[in-house]
């Protein structure tokens, strides 16, 4: 990949939680878009009729009219969706316990040319689920810490 962005959503918003990117500038740029423009994961990844979110979308092929339906008429943020030059894309929905948790995304860019194909989804899923027991485990052992007693003032 040369990028990969994991979001992770708690309860209802989506946050950019990690980012990874070729091009360290326009990674610093990547951070800053997630406050000005955060994802919506429902749209990304729709639930289907049973409310659980769709499985893992390969994108062979990210086409410009994909990148402006993105960007929603936004100048500034077409401009940068075409400075990260997204040409395929794998997107993978995370869920612990049956609940969805967020989502990671890898992409290859203009960068390297390469391409997505459907026999990179298995690596794709595998990562992500480890992914999701790493923040479900983080999250569990925050859970069951003891709340920390409020120190002194002087």
């Amino acid at each position: 990949a040369d990028s990969c962005h994991l979001y992770y959503r708690p309860e209802g918003h989506a946050e950019r939680v990690a980012i990874a990117h070729v091009d360290p500038d326009l990674r610093a740029r990547l951070y800053d878009a997630n406050e000005r423009w955060p994802l919506d994961l429902d749209a990304a990844l729709p639930a289907g009729s049973d409310g659980q979110p769709y499985g893992t979308r390969l994108i062979e092929v990210v086409t410009p009219e994909m990148g402006a339906i993105l960007a929603q008429a936004d100048p500034e943020h077409q401009a940068l969706i075409e400075a990260h030059g997204v040409t395929s894309a794998i997107l993978v929905p995370l869920q612990a316990r049956g609940a969805p948790i967020g989502l990671v995304v890898f992409n290859y860019t203009t960068v390297s040319r390469r391409r997505y194909r459907p026999d990179d989804v298995a690596l794709a899923e595998a990562l992500a689920h480890r992914f999701t027991e790493a923040v479900d485990t983080a999250r569990l052992r925050a859970a069951a810490r003891p709340p920390r007693a409020a120190s002194p003032r002087r």
